[in-house]
């Protein structure tokens, strides 16, 4: 499951425990799948119209980057400054020869966007836990970043570059359904796991998505059923990619 989703399946869990049960007698035999949570595309409302002429470009584009490694401040966020820095860093680090000048770039091939505000009811609540992201190639070539400003201006410069990226996809009122769509057009066949070089995500504040105090729903209750005093958390990435 993604980082927000994994977040969202322990809230629920504390939940369940500090509220009122369904009781079991309720539950139909043979309806359990009827349970399960929505996938992505069903989540954000489902295909919008106008594909053909509004994503298609988009989703081609996307494969553009794909197909060709080679040649192809305001409102900021901390994504696009961790994304404009390690950008930096990777060709402080890697000098790109004056021959090369043209051509050089850093892509990163799965940025992630996460679709929390286009989920729809009844998805909307916090029930979703399979995905709540779609994933993004985000290019920064080596010729359009300024090589004697300040680096203040060199960081600015770049996030520019990265932010102008995102807000081209989310513009796109068809954004949420693109990952599903790359994945029926080119679906695993054979999967391997491979390590992930860079995978940059941000979830935001925990404490919005997993509170520290759990109340039962008995409005005559103060204090609190469960009271978290700290969590410990740890990312383990793979990519699982065919051969």
């Amino acid at each position: 499951m993604d980082g927000r989703p994994t977040l969202l399946a322990f809230s629920l869990l504390l939940s369940f425990m500090s509220e009122s049960t369904v009781p079991l007698a309720d539950l139909d035999w043979g309806t359990e799948w009827k349970n399960l949570p929505a996938g992505p595309v069903t989540a954000t409302g489902g295909p919008r119209p106008n594909w053909e002429t509004e994503a298609i470009p988009l989703l081609e584009k996307i494969r553009e980057i794909y197909a060709n490694p080679v040649v192809k401040a305001e409102g900021f966020s901390v994504t696009h400054l961790f994304e404009a820095a390690q950008v930096l860093a990777i060709l402080a680090h890697n000098p790109v020869p004056e021959e090369q000048a043209e051509q050089a770039h850093v892509t990163f091939a799965m940025s992630v966007i996460s679709l929390a505000k286009w989920r729809v009811p009844p998805y909307d609540d916090g029930n979703q836990l399979i995905s709540e992201m779609g994933t993004v190639p985000i290019r920064v070539t080596y010729k359009d970043i300024p090589k004697s400003s300040p680096p203040r201006d060199r960081l600015l410069a770049v996030m520019r570059c990265v932010k102008s990226q995102y807000d081209e996809y989310i513009a796109n009122p068809h954004f949420p359904h693109l990952l599903a769509a790359q994945m029926r057009t080119s679906p695993i066949r054979q999967p391997r796991s491979v390590g992930l070089a860079n995978f940059i995500t941000n979830v935001g504040a925990i404490e919005n998505i997993l509170p520290m105090k759990w109340y039962t729903d008995d409005p005559s209750s103060s204090r609190p059923v469960f009271d978290i005093l700290s969590t410990s958390f740890g990312h383990r990435a793979s990519l699982i990619i065919s051969e």
